[in-house]
């Protein structure tokens, strides 16, 4: 690999590739002429990601949704003051919780929340918090296929910036 250098002429510098006169600067002082060199180099040696065919693009950003997708989702919630933890364990656990209140098995049960403190939940308060997963699971599946459908529709070259982290669902829900 060939490395930038400077050459001073008359009054300014060369930007030498090799032996190829790349840039001229005319009135640059020695360290700006560096600063430059040592620029260019920096970019030539830096790790070059491969072009995607756009095929492969649309793949790649899908994935970064659904994994952006699953941050949100797993990240917990906040209903009436209460912490809820969102991941699959979790989930299951406050359905089984509302389903045993529900039926009437038991008329309270402590439940863990999602900070450590453990709260005593009836059979309303329970079906409030496991409403409030279920729309939030749900809330933040439709933002990802909405931005799914934006992505797909988008151009190549317009896929990269296309910011899919705007939209989710409030983590703080006041009414379950």
């Amino acid at each position: 690999m060939t490395g930038y250098m400077t050459e001073a002429v008359n009054g300014g510098f060369w930007l030498l590739r090799g032996h190829e006169r790349v840039l001229w600067l005319p009135g640059a002082d020695t360290a700006t002429a560096a600063r430059l060199a040592a620029r260019y180099q920096a970019e030539a040696d830096a790790p070059r990601r491969p072009r995607l065919a756009p095929d492969e693009h649309l793949e790649s950003r899908l994935m970064a949704l659904a994994a952006y997708r699953w941050r949100c989702e797993t990240a917990g919630i906040t209903v009436d003051g209460i912490a809820i933890a969102t991941d699959r364990d979790s989930q299951f656990q406050v359905a089984e919780v509302a389903r045993v209140l529900a039926a009437g098995l038991e008329s309270v049960i402590k439940f863990k929340t999602r900070a450590g403190v453990i709260v005593d939940l009836d059979a309303t308060v329970a079906g409030r918090l496991y409403r409030a997963v279920v729309r939030y699971v749900q809330a933040c599946r439709t933002t990802e296929a909405k931005h799914g459908e934006v992505l797909r529709a988008l151009p190549a070259d317009r896929m990269a910036i296309y910011d899919f982290r705007q939209g989710w669902p409030d983590r703080d829900v006041r009414d379950g």
